[in-house]
């Protein structure tokens, strides 16, 4: 019926009751509420085999929750019909599961990025045509950075001038976008080395020139420089249509890529001049 005859102090102190409290209380107010077929299957395990064992979870007295091992054998006490419940906690091992678990998720991310950069790495000596190397490190950034559009920009003078990028609006389909590089320009800091790169996870409200088209869609923006020789040749920009699309880690990965971008850009400037 569910009613406690017997507990040692050990089952009490697991589970926060004095000894009058813990026999004063019935089984199902101690279990963590299961499904009917689950319970039932733990029943007819019992009475087919005369034992079992099985992973379950308590509530202590206050109502945190305390994950056992039982091992349980009907049997005769007394004169009664009762089930001998021998139990192990097993909090260490399931906080060790959920570690185990995260880890392997973690190892998994960073297979994933380094086979992305291997990728990116194999296109760049693959191929002289720049068009095709962005696209394709693009492609690759996608894999592990949530970006909605992208943009590779150079500067020439005091322009920022568009040559390539993704899920751009109809504006940037003639390839011939440019802003001035000043003050106004939410890329000025990265364009003149003042910044390492720049994450804005709210922009709308704190960058003024995004409140204008062709930006008006942007809530999140990852900015990059692009460096060959010590010397800033452009940038490399992601943005996310929702506020706090991007992270710190996200910067640790950029970079990288932007490093091939700007490889690729000088390559290309340079079979040019070869051609």
């Amino acid at each position: 019926q569910g009613n406690f005859l017997y507990a040692n102090q050990r089952t009490f102190d697991l589970h926060g009751y004095t000894k009058e409290e813990f026999l004063g209380i019935k089984l199902n107010e101690l279990d963590v509420p299961a499904s009917a077929d689950l319970i039932e299957a733990r029943i007819q395990k019992i009475l087919e085999t005369g034992e079992a064992s099985f992973q379950v979870e308590h509530y202590r007295k206050d109502r945190t929750t305390l994950p056992m091992e039982v091992f349980v054998k009907a049997m005769k006490w007394n004169g009664k019909e009762v089930l001998l419940s021998v139990g192990t906690d097993i909090t260490a091992r399931k906080q060790a599961e959920i570690e185990r678990e995260q880890l392997i998720h973690d190892l998994a991310v960073k297979n994933a990025e380094s086979e992305t950069l291997r990728e990116s790495f194999a296109t760049m000596v693959g191929t002289f045509e720049f068009s095709e190397i962005i696209q394709h490190i693009l492609d690759q950034v996608r894999r592990v950075i949530p970006y909605d559009s992208a943009s590779v920009w150079t500067r020439e003078d005091n322009l920022q001038k568009f040559i390539s990028g993704r899920n751009l609006p109809p504006m940037f389909d003639s390839g011939k976008v440019e802003f001035v590089t000043d003050e106004t320009n939410a890329a000025f800091p990265i364009l003149k080395g003042e910044v390492p790169y720049i994450l804005n996870n709210n922009v709308q409200e704190e960058l003024a020139d995004f409140k204008q088209e062709p930006h008006t869609y942007i809530n999140s923006w990852l900015a990059f420089p692009l460096k060959t020789h010590g010397k800033i040749m452009g940038l490399m920009a992601l943005d996310g249509r929702k506020k706090n699309q991007f992270n710190e880690h996200h910067t640790e990965l950029i970079v990288t890529f932007a490093n091939q971008v700007a490889i690729a850009l000088e390559n290309s400037r340079l079979f040019t001049e070869l051609q």
